[in-house]
């Protein structure tokens, strides 16, 4: 098996995440975040509670720019904090949803080299 770099991993997620929206550079802003908190290792459950909490932040206090240049169309991310924000669905069941459903175009679920 061939053994991927730091780097190549970055890469791979940067350059071959098919989201055109903002996920890439939140990606990285928290990812970013988290190694400066001494995080060596990402597990699934903490990425997926820090894009929500990222979100949750963006979209609640309204510094909501649309990510989409579609009018009225959300992405996922925008819709589970919507769907949250409105009481439909507890902030566990959000963040459930955001390790379903967020990554798909960003992420390549390789459980190789994901916990």
């Amino acid at each position: 098996m061939e053994k991927f770099s730091d780097s190549d991993f970055w890469r791979g997620i940067i350059l071959y995440g098919l989201n055109a929206a903002t996920y890439k550079i939140a990606l990285g802003k928290i990812l970013i975040e988290l190694s400066d908190q001494g995080v060596e290792k990402v597990d699934w459950d903490l990425l997926s509670k820090s894009f929500f909490d990222s979100y949750y932040d963006r979209i609640a206090n309204r510094i909501h720019m649309p990510q989409q240049s579609t009018p009225g169309r959300w992405t996922v991310m925008e819709s589970i904090v919507k769907t949250h924000l409105t009481g439909n669905i507890s902030k566990t069941e959000a963040i459930e949803r955001v390790g379903r459903e967020a990554f798909d175009n960003v992420i390549p679920r390789n459980k190789t080299w994901i916990s």
